[in-house]
């Protein structure tokens, strides 16, 4: 949401006539991106939201009249953040132990057996909180020489799948 949108608008009543009725109004609460009219009792944004940071606000309101003794009342206002996808996943990889692997680069050798699992992929995602494997991987190559094999849990074996030849294609 745009900082400077209006969110919405509190009203209350006083059965007071002329200026002692007249009432106005402040967010108790000194910490938030919200900012209300005191005259209006609209409630505006006015500074960004992040889902990642923040899932919700509770404000306290108050409205007061402007009678020689001020009365007021307190409301509590709950505002929820909804998500939108403005994250990218996080891709870790985790290579045997026994393979060389430095700067992105999986160093094996042409001799690796196939369905040798030569590591594992883990996915995850701020925007998403569901570990039961919503995520998806797939290998964007020409080549048949690896797989991808889900593991379950947002998580993938990269698996060779047909031999290597180093003359034929040196780097993949």
């Amino acid at each position: 949401t745009a900082v400077g949108t209006n969110l919405l608008k509190i009203y209350a009543t006083d059965a007071d006539e002329g200026i002692n009725g007249l009432i106005r109004y402040v967010i108790v609460d000194r910490h938030s991106p919200f900012s209300i009219d005191s005259v209006t009792g609209v409630i505006q944004l006015t500074s960004p939201l992040d889902y990642e940071q923040r899932r919700w606000y509770r404000l306290l309101i108050r409205a007061t009249d402007c009678g020689l003794i001020p009365l007021s009342t307190d409301v509590r206002l709950t505002i929820n953040i909804i998500d939108v996808n403005d994250c990218p996943p996080d891709i870790i990889f985790f290579p045997q132990r026994r393979l060389q692997y430095s700067n992105s680069t999986l160093m094996i050798s042409e001799d690796i057996p196939v369905n040798t699992t030569l590591g594992y992929y883990s996915i995850s995602d701020q925007d998403s909180y569901d570990v039961s494997g919503d995520l998806s991987a797939r290998i964007q190559t020409n080549s048949s020489w690896f797989k991808l094999i889900s593991n379950g849990f947002n998580s993938y074996a990269l698996i060779t799948v047909s031999e290597l030849d180093r003359e034929t294609v040196p780097s993949i």
